[in-house]
């Protein structure tokens, strides 16, 4: 199981090991992480003053094989090694890149993940999953690959837009959905001031604990962990779609409006309690931007489900709830079912 640090202040000691047993770092950011959070690194991990510093721009067009090269090209040029060290310092999308071109530059070199967000820190830098977009498919190119360690420093979080919490949030409330209502509640009761707040610190300890036990349990994919995916068949075919019209959209809304899907379905097939869809639908209609999709964008939609990785056969396959904390891994679900689903996402 990969070392998961989560402290309030960040130290060189956290890093010490690492930075002993290595000959060269490049740290991975993207333009927002190096202007806000690479000085921070740096004044409490003097040592990384000499590391090669790379920088991305924000977002998930970011992620492409092009990007990709062109980390591979400067690793090259700067004659990184087996024992060389990238530290990924950024959300989700620095996580993803730099996993994947860490996993796959010399077949493999040690790469620790730094996340800057509470999007990341509670999902993207945990569970050993990179990736890269293509042709238009979120996350369609990728490996599995365990950083050697994770450290989560919640002095970023002050960092962060209200938008940017709001946007890990949603996956914190798919954690809560998947494990008990008292942790619900209370992630429902958060606030943008709370990250600061011991009791914060608590619940996001509990999010990690969540993630691992689904890695822990189904590191690759294929069972139990498919949990994980509750809201995200959904979600990542508005995020491509939102790609395709130009107009992106943060990965917490789309997983919000996600999470309502599952649940508008969960209700229809498995009896959920529906008083839980209706709280969970103004909670998102409270702190969620609104759904830019209408009918005319239904076709494309589909066609990027048909398209999700886990698909089977003729088959979209998706996680659905029981209940709340009793996830229901490996649904089927109708092409008509999801059209039912999106008609009624535009209520929101």
């Amino acid at each position: 199981m990969t070392d998961i640090e989560l402290t309030t202040q960040l130290n060189e000691k956290l890093l010490l090991s690492e930075l002993n047993n290595t000959d060269k770092v490049m740290v991975l950011c993207d333009t927002n992480t190096h202007q806000h959070c690479f000085p921070l690194l740096l004044q409490h991990v003097p040592r990384l003053t000499d590391a090669i510093v790379e920088v991305v721009e924000p977002g998930e067009e970011t992620k492409t094989l092009v990007t990709a090269e062109r980390l591979w090209q400067s690793m090259q040029q700067h004659q990184l090694t087996r024992r060389s060290l990238l530290l990924n310092l950024g959300g989700g999308v620095v996580t993803d890149l730099g996993g994947f071109v860490a996993a796959t530059y010399r077949r493999g070199i040690h790469f620790i993940n730094l996340p800057t967000t509470l999007l990341a820190m509670v999902d993207a830098s945990v569970g050993g999953k990179t990736g890269l977009n293509f042709l238009g498919v979120k996350n369609q190119i990728g490996v599995f690959a365990t950083p050697n360690k994770i450290i989560i420093n919640t002095q970023f979080l002050a960092t962060l837009s209200e938008a940017e919490y709001y946007s890990g949030l949603a996956e914190m409330v798919k954690h809560a959905l998947l494990t008990d209502v008292d942790m619900l509640k209370q992630t429902l009761a958060c606030q943008p001031t709370d990250t600061s707040t011991p009791a914060f610190l608590q619940l996001l300890q509990r999010n990690i604990e969540t993630k691992q036990h689904y890695v822990t349990n189904d590191l690759y994919d294929y069972g139990i962990r498919q949990a994980l995916n509750l809201g995200h068949t959904f979600g990542h075919a508005f995020e491509a779609q939102a790609m395709t019209m130009q107009r992106p959209i943060a990965h917490g809304n789309a997983v919000a409006w996600g999470l309502l899907c599952a649940l508008y379905l969960s209700v229809q097939k498995h009896n959920f309690p529906k008083e839980w869809l209706t709280i969970l639908f103004q909670f998102t209609r409270d702190n969620y931007a609104q759904l830019p999709f209408d009918c005319s964008h239904y076709d494309h939609l589909l066609a990027l489900m048909y398209a999700d990785k886990k698909r089977v056969g003729e088959n979209v396959v998706m996680t659905l709830l029981s209940n709340i904390g009793q996830p229901q891994v490996q649904q089927t679900v109708t092409r008509n079912e999801i059209l039912a689903t999106l008609d009624f996402l535009r209520e929101y």
